[in-house]
């Protein structure tokens, strides 16, 4: 819903992507954090690259989808309408078309997408921008971001 409804994902809707949505039942921790959910990409190496493929065909109606959303199921249960989009967004936010080297987009030769995986927009620490502020552009634009926040209401 997500996809048609915001502009953020026009790349999504054009190249039809196909997103399979996975249910994690067990607490993935990295770093300390709680991993709440996971976007990625169906790649798989070595021996089991075609039984890992097959099996996501099963899960997907036939094809190998374009990404793979992982999600805690825990969490997902106990959390808000609001909490739950906020999260498939921001996984869906990961999704991209894929561009060379030149910033063109890349195609197959099907003339379809490319896709990708996009790092987050900010990555820093809370005691580092405490202590020096909004030292690097891509603070500045995050602050510019939530001073813009228009709240938003559960559907």
């Amino acid at each position: 819903m997500l996809i048609e409804e915001c502009e953020d994902f026009a790349d999504l809707q054009k190249g039809r992507a196909k997103i399979l949505t996975v249910f994690r039942c067990f607490e993935k921790v990295k770093a300390g954090r709680h991993i709440l959910g996971t976007m990625g990409l169906p790649r798989f190496g070595g021996a089991m690259n075609e039984f890992a493929l097959w099996l996501l065909t099963l899960a997907n109606d036939g094809e190998v989808p374009d990404f793979i959303m992982t999600i805690d199921a825990l969490w997902w249960a106990e959390a808000t309408p609001i909490e739950r989009e906020a999260l498939v967004h921001h996984e869906l936010s990961h999704c991209e078309h894929a561009t060379d080297k030149e910033g063109e987009l890349k195609f197959t030769d099907e003339g379809l997408p490319v896709w990708g995986i996009r790092g987050h927009d900010l990555e820093e620490f809370n005691a580092t921008v405490r202590r020096y502020g909004a030292w690097k552009g891509d603070i500045s634009a995050f602050d510019q971001a939530l001073a813009s926040h228009q709240p938003r209401r559960a559907r």
